[in-house]
């Protein structure tokens, strides 16, 4: 995390330019794509154990995210 906060900086990302085309706005579709992330991995890990029917489902859309995430990281990299 500490990295990524410092490449953004390094990069001269602020809060507007995540509305700009390019690196901006993939940045922030990424961290989108984290928070969805872990909330998926924090449903699964609680609401799994109540319903297990939805422990597939969950485990597939964290699966999905997480792989969106590594396709945005590569497109970030000049």
């Amino acid at each position: 995390m500490a990295t990524g906060i410092a490449l953004a900086w390094h990069r001269g990302v602020t809060f507007g330019s995540f509305d700009d085309p390019g690196y901006g706005r993939l940045l922030g579709i990424k961290l989108v794509l984290v928070v969805v992330s872990i909330a998926l991995a924090a449903a699964h890990g609680t609401i799994a154990m109540a319903r297990p029917q939805l422990a597939r489902p969950l485990a597939i859309a964290g699966l999905v995210s997480s792989l969106a995430i590594v396709v945005f990281a590569t497109a970030l990299v000049p």
